[in-house]
């Protein structure tokens, strides 16, 4: 029983500490005098107290007393078998096959030590897959519960940031210093001057941004399909503390700036609207007014205090002093180069993206060079086409699990598909979901809530 109550409550530290980049570097390499950033290995905070739920799990299992029969089913869990419906035995041979493969493109990596440590990553995010799949039904109120303090810590974190115009340096919470002012931070340049975006304690105001969606929507489906608000003080307290919660992400969301969020929230709404139809529970549709109420009124409120900031990030012109678009068509770019060079089939190597780039133009600036903004490129790039068709694979089991599963879907699978569909603007606009830690652990993370058994 001990045992139990350290793994549950572990887990919901870890989810909390997950967005906080502490962690303890073991290599930190320079080139001209600049950071190579994606060239950075080290010891994650939150890896060691994943690694140590991991093994209580498993010594837990270990011990405890099962038929034949118990065994059986837990074997069946992580191995496919022909019990399994096709969906089932795709993800978890597809998922299994890939982690093997990251493994095995150490071998041809240009940088053997980043490619192990990314395999190692991607390691961990398939063991959280299969750990949040296996949680029971009613422990999935506190993690989301525990994922709105974060966003609404993570939120405090970018709105002081965007009030001051500046984020401290810290260490201890994995914080790197950011003025307005300064070359290399992420900023609004319009014609009233530069304006530092929210960071929180991410590297880059987009990952904020997805984070404070993704539990923005999370929060907006679970007021809609699962609150049933009673009146009692334990469920008016919880109430308050939702809506409440969910308009300080709201205003952390906005100063992130982030068009590929504020986008993949619109998708997640547009999933909840979706799913209203699928549920028979009387009051849905009313509670859904009444939370599209609430975001479209601190739209029109935030929107008219911040419009000097807003608009023009829609403006063409201000696209065009960003260079955002030309830094996403330089990195797409630099993918055909590292693909057409010989890297078709077994791709770089898992995390040797930036490497074999810095390999082919030497000359080039260090900091010029990036992942490709999106994710299917940049696997095919590292790991070749057939990475490539494992995470395809993988992700086409998910979305096959998810409506295969529509007629049975519980309340809780719902709202985390819903969801999980804010992300799909930055899977094809952005990389961090997979050339950064918190990125590919998130996103296992998800895909583990959506196929729960």
């Amino acid at each position: 029983m001990m045992m139990k109550k350290y793994i549950q409550t572990a887990f919901l530290f870890f989810l909390f500490l997950l967005p906080f980049q502490t962690v303890y570097l073991l290599r930190e390499p320079f080139i001209e005098g600049v950071k190579w950033q994606y060239g950075t290995i080290g010891i994650y905070i939150s890896d060691l107290l994943l690694v140590s739920i991991f093994i209580s799990f498993i010594v837990q299992k270990f011990f405890q007393k099962y038929t034949n029969k118990d065994w059986e089913n837990i074997v069946l869990n992580f191995v496919p078998s022909p019990a399994h419906p096709v969906s089932i035995i795709l993800y978890q041979s597809s998922l299994i096959l890939l982690v093997t493969w990251s493994f095995f493109s150490i071998f041809w990596a240009g940088e053997t030590w980043l490619a192990l440590s990314t395999s190692f990553v991607l390691l961990l995010a398939t063991g959280l897959f299969f750990f949040v799949r296996a949680l029971p039904r009613e422990y999935i109120k506190r993690i989301v519960f525990v994922l709105l303090f974060s966003g609404v810590v993570q939120s405090g974190i970018g709105i002081a940031q965007f009030l001051y115009q500046q984020s401290i340096d810290s260490s201890l919470f994995g914080m790197s210093s950011h003025v307005a002012y300064e070359a290399g931070s992420s900023v609004l340049k319009i014609d009233s001057g530069r304006f530092l975006r929210a960071y929180g304690t991410f590297s880059h105001p987009n990952i904020l941004g997805l984070y404070l969606g993704v539990i923005l929507v999370l929060g907006a489906s679970y007021y809609v399909f699962l609150s049933t608000f009673e009146k009692t003080f334990r469920k008016a307290r919880e109430r308050m503390f939702l809506l409440a919660s969910l308009l300080v992400i709201f205003l952390g969301l906005i100063l992130t700036f982030s068009r590929s969020a504020w986008l993949g929230v619109l998708f997640g709404m547009m999933v909840i609207s979706v799913g209203i139809f699928l549920q028979k529970e009387k009051g849905v549709r009313m509670r859904f007014l009444k939370i599209l109420f609430v975001f479209l009124l601190a739209s029109l409120v935030f929107g008219t205090l911040l419009s000097q900031q807003i608009f023009p990030r829609f403006d063409a012109i201000t696209i065009d002093r960003e260079g955002s678009i030309t830094e996403r068509v330089q990195s797409l770019h630099d993918a055909g180069i590292i693909i057409g060079e010989g890297n078709i089939l077994l791709g770089t190597g898992i995390g040797n993206f930036t490497a074999q780039m810095i390999h082919f133009q030497p000359e080039r600036p260090v900091w010029s060079i990036q992942p490709a903004h999106n994710v299917f490129v940049l696997i095919l790039a590292e790991l070749g086409v057939v990475g490539c068709m494992l995470f395809l694979f993988f992700l086409f089991s998910v979305v096959m699990y998810i409506f295969t599963s529509l007629k049975d879907i519980d309340h809780t699978s719902l709202f985390f598909t819903c969801a999980l569909m804010t992300i799909i603007p930055s899977l094809f606009l952005d990389h961090f979901l997979w050339s950064s830690h918190f990125g590919l652990l998130f996103l296992f993370f998800l895909f583990g809530m959506v196929s729960r058994r």
